[in-house]
């Protein structure tokens, strides 16, 4: 109990000197693996693919379907709408935008939303939120932004295109009527302001006039986007029962990301028949009803003793993450000795998050899971470690951080915030002045991750 209090008496001590120091926040610009807003990369010089000079076959090749091998004709929709976009073929559009929508969930998504987002008729699609190519278009602009964050899309291209001035437009022109799709664009608007003013002092010189010009227009639309997603999350809730399954599906996904409480929609829980079940049983663990641990840890432990678990135990795992209770913390530690590697990395992934009721037991669960063969799993449960304050877990991530590979340093930085440890904020906070830009960007975006999951979008 007393480690308890220490680690959040110390985490709020360091997330309340990091806001009192004069140092402004930075933002990760992505270097390890760039995606322009140009040339596709993946596939020059495959004949298999189409030519840029046949602006006919790329449109064509637009309309084929995913398929079987989803993510290499993603990558073959992703040549195609580079090579229509630089050669001016602005009635291609729509097509990107719908090939876009169809990769959301593939890596390659957030490169055909740059791609779309690129075009030079881009911005007419968001004059009407309703028509269709405007919903596609608010839609692979959030992904977009997302793809910014996550370092797979290059923030300098999208700034020349306009990205900020985009965002700005969702903020001043978004209907009152929260829709999942907009809630995520707006999201990203505020996420982009909070970063504004670190695109001006620490992009090339070249793109810092985009970068505070458009700034500042973010900044102008502030006080409509704050009143507007303060309502989002409720708006999102009334509409969800009559919303047809996408768009539900949908509403969840962005509520989760909200960190929103959803339980006023289950009486008791998700209906698993439902297809947008395991997005709602993730979701709970934001919920605030202690009901739900038991509840859940119940229905984890009859997936975990069937044969075929599978994802529908791990969505339940997951939402135990948020869950205080014998039940809950004796599903964690069943599934942290499954079979299953994917079982086995969800249990000790949502360890750590709580203050443990038999600390002994669940400390020997993760010690002993830190020697899987499972590279997954060890990884999840020294994050777990860590996140209990343990020094040699903290110490092993921490190594990440001064790796040689400044790929390898910038992931383990945005995977400690991801994994929520904030008893790494003071080393995160000094490596943010470091000399090298690309390590220093990467430590300032998972201070404001943490920041962010500690105090919320709008904190």
């Amino acid at each position: 109990m007393l480690v308890g209090v220490f680690a959040l008496v110390a985490t709020g001590g360091l997330f309340w000197l990091a806001y009192r120091r004069p140092r402004p926040r930075r933002w990760l610009i992505p270097r390890r693996q760039p995606v322009p807003v140009g040339p596709a990369a993946a596939g020059a010089g495959d004949p298999g693919r189409p030519s840029p000079a046949d602006p006919c076959e790329l449109e064509a090749e637009l309309t084929r379907p995913l398929g079987r091998d989803a993510a290499e004709q993603a990558v073959r929709w992703a040549d195609a709408a580079s090579a229509l976009r630089k050669a001016n073929r602005t009635d291609a559009l729509p097509m990107v935008l719908r090939c876009a929508d169809a990769a959301a969930t593939l890596p390659q998504g957030a490169l055909l939303a740059a791609e779309a987002v690129g075009f030079p008729n881009f911005p007419a699609t968001l004059h009407d939120f309703t028509d269709s190519d405007g919903r596609f278009a608010v839609r692979a602009l959030a992904r977009a932004a997302r793809g910014v964050r996550d370092g797979v899309v290059d923030l300098a291209a999208l700034l020349r295109a306009g990205l900020g001035d985009f965002l700005a437009v969702v903020s001043e022109a978004a209907p009152a009527a929260a829709d999942p799709w907009t809630t995520a664009a707006m999201a990203e608007a505020e996420r982009a302001a909070r970063r504004a003013a670190h695109w001006v002092r620490l992009l090339p010189p070249d793109v810092r006039p985009f970068a505070e010009r458009q700034g500042l227009r973010l900044e102008a639309s502030a006080a409509r986007r704050h009143g507007w997603l303060a309502r989002a999350a409720a708006g999102l809730l009334t509409r969800f029962p009559v919303a047809p399954a996408d768009e539900q599906t949908a509403i969840l996904r962005v509520l989760d990301d909200l960190r929103a409480d959803t339980s006023a929609l289950f009486p008791a829980l998700p209906d698993r028949r439902a297809a947008w079940w395991a997005d709602a049983a993730r979701g709970l663990r934001w919920a605030t009803a202690w009901r739900f641990g038991p509840l859940l840890a119940a229905q984890a432990d009859r997936l975990l003793a069937s044969r075929r678990s599978g994802p529908a135990a791990i969505a339940c795992l997951v939402a135990l993450s948020g869950a205080r209770g014998a039940e809950a913390e004796a599903a964690l530690l069943t599934a942290v000795r499954h079979p299953d590697a994917a079982v086995r990395r969800a249990g000790a992934g949502a360890l750590g998050w709580t203050e443990p009721l038999d600390t002994a037991a669940v400390v020997d669960a993760l010690q002993a899971a830190r020697h899987d063969h499972d590279a997954g799993v060890r990884r999840t449960s020294t994050a777990a470690l860590a996140r209990f304050g343990e020094r040699a877990a903290l110490s092993e991530l921490a190594q990440g951080f001064v790796a040689e590979d400044g790929a390898v340093r910038q992931e383990a930085m945005l995977a400690a915030a991801e994994d929520g440890i904030s008893w790494m904020w003071p080393d995160l906070d000094l490596i943010a002045d470091a000399a090298d830009p690309d390590t220093a960007l990467a430590a300032a975006e998972a201070l404001e991750r943490l920041r962010e999951a500690a105090l919320g979008l709008l904190g």
